[in-house]
């Protein structure tokens, strides 16, 4: 009889346990399309604290070389390169959007300047990982180029 009677129990209790509402998602954008041109806008205008803005404190920067954390992105990378940097493009190939995570894969274009005169134009292939921070802003947590 006790056996029939915790059976019921359990029976009985797992409608309620099973009908917990699932937990809050962060809201998602409906493309990546927005952060990207964040961060061509940054690049375009040679500003560094705009370019640094897009990135997360414990990032990721794949290029030739790895750079890890901010300070590194900064100073091994942006500092180097924006002053040279202009007429940034990228065409985005893939996206995927879930939670909080964005994906963004795709070609970028740019020219090297120096002495308002470019130097050199550059093409290659690009793949961005967003991450929503605790304070709903969306910032870079990997960035790698070729």
């Amino acid at each position: 009889m006790r056996n029939l009677i915790f059976k019921l129990m359990v029976i009985a209790l797992i409608p309620a346990i099973a009908c917990t509402s699932a937990p809050e998602t962060a809201e998602i954008p409906e493309s990546t399309d927005t952060l990207c041109q964040l961060w061509i806008d940054a690049w375009n205008a040679r500003d560094v604290a705009a370019i640094e803005a897009c990135f997360a404190n414990d990032a990721m920067l794949i290029t030739d070389t790895v750079y890890s954390g901010i300070d590194a992105i900064r100073s091994g990378f942006i500092e180097k390169a924006a002053p040279y940097f202009q007429h940034l493009t990228c065409s985005k190939l893939y996206e995927s959007i879930s939670g909080d995570m964005a994906y963004h894969a795709g070609k970028y274009n740019h020219e090297w300047i120096i002495n308002d005169s470019t130097v050199e134009k550059a093409s290659g292939y690009y793949t961005m990982v967003w991450k929503k921070s605790t304070d709903d802003s969306w910032k870079l947590a990997v960035f790698q180029t070729n």
